[in-house]
């Protein structure tokens, strides 16, 4: 069963992902990395002939999470482009917590190619211990001592 994990889905400005950077790189590289909450930030870069990969999209299906970009499109299947390199990002939320395969695949008319891959793993929500009431309730005694206390002398 796919779940369309599309609930947020932003194409990011390269110059905001400064540990994802590709220069001079001959193949696709995908990397990975949590994007607060249940969001993950997948970084895609590589090099293209003819068009410019463009319209990310992103599905989860069971423990992969599948990216897919576009080049040429059907019917026409054209676009004359040099070389050239390429940057996305985007962020996928709504990614419950386990071990993700991240895969790339480049659509260029009616072929479909896996790119690139990497793993992902999402941990739990809230992984920093909180309070519950009777401690914030311990805290705010505390913190009124500690005040009447200052305020006597």
């Amino acid at each position: 069963m796919k779940r369309l994990a599309l609930a947020f889905i932003a194409l990011l400005p390269a110059r905001f992902v400064a540990a994802a950077t590709c220069s001079g790189f001959p193949s696709w590289t995908v990397t990975a990395t949590p994007a607060g909450g249940t969001s993950v930030r997948i970084h895609v870069c590589g090099t293209f002939a003819g068009c410019r990969p463009h319209g990310p999209t992103a599905v989860v299906v069971g423990s992969e999470i599948q990216v897919m970009l576009k080049q040429a499109e059907l019917p026409s299947c054209m676009c004359i482009q040099p070389v050239d390199d390429f940057e996305v990002n985007l962020i996928v939320a709504g990614i419950p917590p386990g071990m993700y395969d991240v895969v790339v695949f480049d659509q260029d008319c009616s072929q479909t190619t896996e790119v690139g891959r990497t793993t992902y793993s999402a941990l739990a929500a809230s992984t920093i211990p909180t309070l519950g009431t009777l401690g914030l309730a311990a805290l705010a005694l505390l913190i009124a001592a500690v005040g009447l206390s200052q305020l006597r002398q």
